[in-house]
């Protein structure tokens, strides 16, 4: 069980990144109605609710959660009970958004050890697969943990603070995948099919509502 609230243990953050502009979606994709238990649900609700029942699971506060917002910042307050934290650079990409969120962390809690980044819109993601991460990380605290699918590694990906330097020097729309690239031999690889499906476009929501 990870210990969240003792200082000389693991006390993870967890990042939801939801600041993208969804100019390929052509509208809001995270209040987009996704097909989920057989309801409806907004697809940002979707992804919060995965998360929070995984950190509920494992006993981590779930105001351990960060859901990072951009442009679309209060149209999504308005529809999603979850506080939100505003990134004014998200705009710019995502690798902006990401450094926002771990400088917004470290602000509120210098004392985390591990950031947990996944993407709002992969909406596949199953509570398994966030607990294999989160528990992976009290077997292997010093390296990065991320997920693998048939395209190589994919997010949700889990940085420990020797990374947040690093982290916080992103720019553009790359993310952080560069730094799992060059840093293979800290790298622990979950073969995680679930992660393989994100929703880009308006047939890619089709598709999944079709499923």
């Amino acid at each position: 069980m990870l210990l969240a609230n003792d200082i000389d243990s693991i006390n993870i953050k967890i990042v939801i990144l939801a600041g993208g502009n969804s100019v390929r979606f052509n509208g809001i994709k995270q209040l987009s109605l996704v097909h989920r238990d057989n309801s409806p649900i907004l697809l940002l609700q979707q992804s919060i609710n995965t998360v929070t029942r995984a950190l509920t699971i494992e006993e981590i506060p779930t105001d351990h959660l960060y859901v990072a917002t951009g442009e679309s910042h209060r149209q999504i307050a308005e529809q999603i009970s979850q506080p939100l934290h505003y990134c004014d650079q998200a705009y710019q990409g995502m690798g902006y958004t990401i450094a926002q969120s771990v400088a917004m962390i470290l602000k509120n809690d210098p004392l985390t050890t591990h950031i947990l980044f996944t993407l709002g819109d992969q909406v596949a993601l199953e509570i398994n697969d966030y607990l294999t991460l989160l528990q992976k990380v009290e077997e292997f605290p010093a390296h990065m943990i991320c997920a693998e699918t048939a395209d190589g590694i994919s997010a949700p990906a889990i940085f420990p603070h020797h990374y947040f330097t690093k982290l916080q020097t992103l720019s553009g729309d790359k993310g952080a995948k560069a730094v799992l690239q060059t840093n293979q031999q800290q790298l622990i690889k979950i073969p995680m099919l679930n992660a393989s499906f994100d929703i880009d476009t308006q047939e890619d929501l089709l598709r999944w509502n079709n499923l």
